[in-house]
């Protein structure tokens, strides 16, 4: 310490604290050498000038002594001084290993003694088997700044050292316990979330403004479908309307082929409608009239029903010839041709020679 002191009673700073004690002598050497006789006559401060002329002796050598006595006792570079100090002196450690650490995990206390050689700390070593101290690592004795930091080298390690304050010994004792007590290792999943977090509040704007765009264009999207699926529709129905016209139309056709190509047939045709149930009177005399008009064909009516119509799964009108097969053309132009609605025909084979034709209207069974 006194080596400081010395060094600044002669640096630089000390030179103004040497002259002040000769500031008489100095002044007397500026007045004979320029015109300071003149100054002092026409400046206008005589009485300031008369006191440093008698007093400057004095004043000089309090103010000198006063400079250097600050220099050499100066707070800060006393405090400086202590602090080089104490960085170049060792730190001393003792590191304790418990019995149950060199049992179980014996790496933990070697990684700990190691780190502090690593760093030109004194480390001394020693056992122990106080049981408040078979788990975790445990710092004891020595003072607060020393405790601190070798907290935060134990840190280092993620090692979260707890502090025995329980008789404190003079000298830094780290005991390693069998178990690490240490936080998590850290990897950088938290602050990672938390920008992620940020970011999607910077960026929620621009999410609701694109969200509302795309929803915007998903409904112009659909409600272009829907108008699509509109025309689609009508041009579909329009199309299905056209094409059930014109099997109509191909069916009569059909139908008044077969009568003017049946003219000459030889027995003349024959038509019996028969049915057996009131609700289906109607449909026997629709039936009548599409064979008086396209084919020109007079029919008979039956409703005796013998023999007896039985009711059918699968249709509804039934057309018979016989052997011949003869009317099938008939009965295929009106399934076709639809000249019932959606009343369901089928043909049937008798065994038969003749030219008379037979139209059941089967009965429907209801529940």
């Amino acid at each position: 310490m006194w080596k400081i002191r010395v060094r600044r009673l002669f640096s630089w700073w000390s030179v103004p604290g040497w002259l002040a004690p000769f500031s008489r002598q100095i002044y007397q050497l500026i007045n004979a050498a320029s015109n300071a006789d003149w100054v002092r006559q026409h400046v206008g401060l005589g009485a300031v000038w008369a006191f440093l002329s008698a007093h400057s002796s004095g004043v000089g050598f309090v103010c000198g002594i006063s400079w250097l006595s600050y220099l050499v006792v100066r707070p800060e570079q006393v405090a400086g001084a202590r602090r080089k100090r104490l960085r170049a002196m060792p730190q001393t450690v003792t590191v304790f290993a418990h019995d149950e650490v060199l049992k179980r995990n014996p790496g933990l206390y070697e990684q700990v003694k190691q780190f502090f050689k690593g760093v030109d700390w004194h480390v001394e070593v020693g056992l122990t088997n106080l049981p408040q101290h078979s788990t975790g690592v445990w710092l004891h004795g020595g003072d607060k700044p020393t405790r601190t930091l070798a907290f935060w080298m134990l840190r280092t390690l993620n090692i979260a050292a707890q502090v025995d304050d329980s008789d404190d010994d003079e000298s830094l004792q780290v005991i390693v316990g069998a178990e690490n007590v240490s936080e998590r290792e850290y990897d950088g999943s938290e602050i990672t979330q938390s920008l992620a977090e940020r970011q999607l509040i910077r960026d929620y704007p621009t999410l609701v403004s694109e969200r509302d765009a795309l929803k915007w264009a998903l409904e112009q999207t659909q409600k272009e479908r829907e108008a699509l699926r509109g025309t689609l529709a009508n041009e579909r129905d329009s199309a299905l309307q056209s094409l059930a016209r014109c099997q109509k139309d191909f069916a009569m056709a059909r139908v008044e082929w077969f009568a003017q190509r049946s003219r000459d047939w030889n027995p003349q045709i024959s038509v019996t409608v028969r049915f057996a149930d009131y609700f289906d009177y109607r449909l026997a005399l629709q039936i009548i009239a599409i064979l008086q008009e396209h084919a020109g064909w007079t029919a008979e009516l039956d409703q005796s029903n013998k023999p007896v119509l039985k009711p059918s799964e699968e249709f509804k009108v039934v057309f018979e010839s016989g052997i011949s097969q003869a009317f099938d053309e008939i009965a295929y132009a009106f399934g076709q041709g639809a000249f019932l609605g959606d009343v369901s025909v089928g043909r049937r084979t008798a065994d038969r020679h003749d030219n008379h034709l037979v139209i059941e209207v089967l009965p429907t069974v209801r529940a």
